[in-house]
């Protein structure tokens, strides 16, 4: 037999092992999820709750999520968008009024600990709710329009911009967020002076970027992708240590700025209310881990830019991270006197 066709046929046992085998794993978590469903739970549809308006980047890592929770569980998960206030509607309704009864969870970001500590007043907390699964992070960008007054201008020469005419250059933000703080950071390292535009979240921002009501946006990659891929936007600077793999031609804003510590990220975690009975709770949790351990799951969030670490792969795990990157804005908080 030829050695090609040897290897040829070598291949496809080798794939449809894969299969077999990945096939074989979905069957038997789904098997193991249905054995351990506690009794007479979940009896209809469970909810997950976004804090933001459909069609922006929350979103749609909620809406992949629950495909694949609906894959492996054979139930219906139906995304609910309570949006308003930059994320304070939904926030506050998981941690103060959602009923502990298993059919309420909530995709939630960095702006839950964030909002929390600097606007919930002490009426509501993230530590309100108990998180059960890591979904992914990514960082957020500045994009600008192809067609507006940056095209093809680079970040250092924005910057330059707003240093020479102060106040000349509007840039979308959103409330005490990341968003907010990287412009904070950026005018602290070089002298620039901005106008910060606010937003609920970057979809509309993209939107009013596109026809010329500002001059940078930010945004997350899933959500500009499209119009970036058509000519439409370009990203000019990453909120990351370093530059995006889908994104190598953009650098970051501490490699412009000559900064270490302009690093933010949307980190995506899902939350129950506190008190769940601990048997629903530990349902929600295996399946959540189930749907976020397949391969596509990985890959579709990939394309959007996202990072998925299952490293983080217990409840107890996801929280001691949200409580560490909570303490560490905690102290950005404090170092620039928004807490006392």
């Amino acid at each position: 037999m030829p050695a090609f066709h040897a290897r040829a046929i070598l291949a496809s046992f080798a794939l449809l092992f894969s299969l077999s085998a990945a096939a074989q794993s979905l069957i038997e978590l789904k098997a193991r999820l249905r054995d351990t469903r506690p009794d007479g739970y979940p009896s209809r549809s469970i909810e997950l709750l976004v804090a933001y308006p459909a069609g922006g980047g929350m979103d749609a890592n909620a809406r992949i999520l629950a495909k694949y929770f609906e894959k492996y569980t054979e139930l219906p998960m139906v995304v609910v968008n309570r949006a308003g206030a930059a994320g304070i509607i939904g926030e506050s309704y998981m941690a103060t009024q959602a009923k502990p009864d298993g059919y309420t969870a909530g995709l939630m970001a960095s702006n839950f600990w964030s909002n929390s500590i600097l606007r919930g007043e002490g009426k509501w907390s993230y530590r309100d709710t108990d998180p059960i699964a890591f979904v992914n992070s990514d960082p957020p960008t500045w994009v600008v329009s192809t067609e507006g007054r940056f095209k093809g201008v680079p970040l250092k020469d924005i910057i330059a911009e707003a240093r020479a005419r102060p106040a000349s250059v509007r840039v979308a933000a959103s409330g005490s967020t990341a968003t907010a703080f990287i412009l904070e950071q950026i005018e602290a390292a070089t002298g620039a002076k901005f106008v910060p535009v606010l937003y609920q979240g970057d979809r509309q921002a993209i939107t009013d970027l596109m026809g010329g009501h500002i001059d940078v946006s930010y945004g997350y990659f899933a959500t500009y992708r499209a119009l970036m891929e058509s000519g439409k936007v370009a990203p000019v600077g990453v909120a990351s240590p370093e530059r995006m793999p889908l994104l190598p031609a953009t650098p970051s804003f501490n490699e412009v700025v000559g900064s270490h510590d302009i690093v933010w990220d949307a980190f995506r975690f899902v939350v129950i209310p506190k008190g769940l009975d601990p048997a629903r709770k530990r349902w929600l949790e295996a399946a959540f881990n189930a749907a976020l351990s397949d391969p596509d799951i990985a890959s579709e969030f990939a394309a959007f830019g996202a990072t998925v670490d299952r490293r983080l792969a217990s409840a107890t795990q996801v929280a001691e991270e949200v409580e560490r990157r909570a303490n560490r804005e905690r102290n950005y908080y404090l170092k620039t006197g928004r807490l006392k």
